[in-house]
């Protein structure tokens, strides 16, 4: 059982970290002591940045430190990890967080353009951001990645299909990449996050949350979750997809 912050002394990098669950994770982690850098395609980065440095609590050893990244460029990516290396020498914890969803509509009337965007960010993107990180995270202490995935990875809907296909491949990555990377000591595993209060959500919110308020989780409880699984409480989980849900989610449709 972890006494105390779970981590102190922890650099932890965050992606999409600026808003919804993302900013979730950053506010616990720091919380709990941690060190965290946040990168996000927010045009608020500056802001949000000066908002989670208010709430750091160890003076010596922690603190908050973030940029713009579009994970999905190769030339975005490494400023980031350059200044990390820089900086810190080392990551313990990367979580895997961002993504996009923005086409609702009937999948089969996508453009190629949409489709391409979902692949390069939700799936080339964090592909190639675990693997640049990869460096890092072996001079890491107990070092691990969380990647966010979603529970229409196993539960998808004709509205989302794509963006469900897209999640579905993270928690297959998880899988693998567990294994590959287990030679490293580096565990690798994801979350399933169901109907959460975030920007992305705010369709579904009005259309379901009066009538199933109890189906949404606010970005705090999936950070809960989020900081078991990368801190010592988790060191037995590898590989594993964790459905974070109350099971409502799977009664409505979204």
């Amino acid at each position: 059982m972890s006494i105390g912050p779970r981590f102190i002394d922890k650099i932890c990098l965050i992606t999409g970290g600026t808003a919804g669950i993302g900013y979730g994770i950053a506010e616990r982690v720091i919380s709990e002591g941690g060190t965290v850098i946040v990168c996000s395609v927010d045009k608020n980065i500056e802001e949000q940045i000066q908002n989670l440095r208010k709430l750091i609590t160890n003076n010596k050893t922690q603190r908050v430190e973030g940029m713009y990244c579009d994970i999905s460029k190769p030339e975005s990516r490494k400023p980031l990890l350059d200044f990390i290396d820089k900086e810190f020498g080392k990551l313990d914890v990367l979580f895997a967080n961002a993504g996009i969803v923005f086409y609702k509509k009937l999948q089969l009337k996508m453009e190629d353009k949409h489709f391409d965007k979902l692949i390069d960010v939700n799936i080339k993107g964090t592909f190639f951001m675990i693997k640049e990180c990869v460096p890092l995270l072996k001079k890491g202490k107990d070092a691990n990645i969380l990647v966010t995935s979603s529970i229409s990875a196993v539960y998808p809907t004709k509205y989302g299909g794509v963006y469900a296909m897209t999640k579905a491949a993270l928690n297959n990555m998880v899988i693998w990449l567990s294994q590959e990377l287990e030679q490293d000591n580096i565990r690798v595993n994801g979350i399933m996050p169901g109907a959460v209060v975030t920007s992305m959500t705010i369709g579904q919110q009005k259309a379901f949350q009066e009538k199933h308020p109890k189906a949404f989780s606010q970005p705090s409880q999936i950070a809960s979750v989020a900081a078991m699984m990368t801190s010592q409480d988790g060191s037995f989980i590898n590989g594993e997809n964790y459905l974070v849900d109350n099971t409502l989610f799977r009664l409505i449709k979204l």
